[in-house]
């Protein structure tokens, strides 16, 4: 075979394993993007945060009119549930502060609703909890609610 030949067959070789590396590497991301879509949207969606948020959400407004019986059964009870909905806003806070993800991710993941309970309840209860708290995750998820990030 000409030398010339075994050059070009050896350069397309070589461009056909580095685009098939790039494209194993793109097909690794979204593999690794959809697994952190599918695990947060599976932790949010269980019937554990629904009730963790309605059950809050409640028990905050109910205390807030005035109605002190309605608090909930147990402060201890209370408290798991502003953690369970405080560690899942963080792990997506976390999340977007790395760029793991994107605004687009992040669109599809959360909703304003949600976000909004985040705001008006849980970080009256982080700041009680803690004065000190470090502010910015809600920052991040106030930002999105101030430019109409949802619209």
């Amino acid at each position: 075979m000409d030398s010339d030949v075994i050059l070009i067959i050896g350069f397309l070789v070589s461009i056909a394993t580095g685009a098939a590396i790039v494209y194993n590497s793109i097909t690794q991301n979204k593999s690794f993007k959809a697994n952190i879509i599918l695990n947060l949207t599976d932790s949010f969606s269980s019937q554990e945060m629904n009730d963790a948020m309605k059950s809050l959400k409640d028990s905050v407004q109910q205390v807030l009119s005035g109605d002190t019986k309605a608090f909930p059964q147990s402060i201890t009870v209370f408290d798991q549930k502003r953690r369970l909905i405080t560690h899942h806003f963080f792990k997506i806070f976390l999340l977007r502060k790395n760029n793991v993800i994107d605004n687009k991710i992040l669109k599809n993941i959360t909703q304003e609703e949600d976000i909004q309970l985040l705001i008006n309840y849980i970080e009256p209860l982080e700041t009680a909890i803690n004065k000190n708290n470090n502010r910015e995750m809600f920052d991040m998820y106030r930002n999105l609610l101030d430019r109409d990030f949802y619209s």
